[in-house]
């Protein structure tokens, strides 16, 4: 589902590169790839892939889509302005480790669903729902922007031990080069599993 050379002006086609920590993972037993320090005894609640993302700040209750990876190592992305997606090389929301959700802020002159992510706030909850009925909140501890050319992948995609969220979409467009420049990166974690502290050292 690569959509380089499908998109249009003002869309975003790169929201990070995980391929360095995907290189290293390993399938497992059931045939789903696990991240570094991803293993079926860290899960806290029962798994389910997620099916919705809701963010009431935001005014975003979106469809979420499996994405993988594409031809060039870097995260897939939807394939329209309204869909957003889930990293499956990563842990599902509501497990150990980063999930990642990643969509558009534009798209083929529409506005995507995550238009407005870069206006979240430290304190705003994120809901995902998943396929088994269950809902994981979130609550937003930073919202960063980084340059494409000089993306964090450890900080996004590397392993934590508590259950964390990170939804990733572009901004910072140059018209001078028509392209975004920059990603945009919410890092959240979850409120109602228990937590591993944060550390701070």
């Amino acid at each position: 589902m690569g959509l380089i050379g499908l998109t249009l002006l003002f869309a975003c086609t790169n929201v990070g590169a995980p391929m360095g920590l995907m290189a290293s993972a390993q399938a497992s037993s059931s045939g789903q790839a696990s991240m570094p320090g991803i293993t079926e005894g860290t899960t806290r609640v029962r798994e389910s892939v997620p099916t919705r993302i809701r963010i009431p700040s935001i005014g975003v209750n979106a469809k979420i889509m499996p994405l993988g990876l594409q031809s060039d190592g870097s995260l897939q992305v939807p394939p329209n302005a309204y869909l957003t997606g889930w990293f499956t090389g990563g842990p599902r929301p509501g497990e150990i480790g980063p999930s990642v959700i990643a969509g558009h802020v534009h798209w083929n002159d529409r506005w995507g669903v995550f238009e407005r992510l870069s206006e979240m706030l430290p304190g705003d909850l994120i809901s995902v729902i998943r396929a088994d009925s269950t809902t994981i909140t979130f609550r937003v501890t930073r919202v960063s922007h980084f340059k494409k050319t000089r993306f964090p992948t450890d900080l996004v995609y590397g392993n934590v031990d508590y259950v964390a969220l990170r939804l990733i979409t572009c901004s910072g467009y140059s018209s001078g080069r028509r392209a975004y420049l920059y990603n945009v990166v919410v890092f959240a974690r979850s409120v109602d599993i228990p937590n591993a502290p944060i550390r701070t050292g």
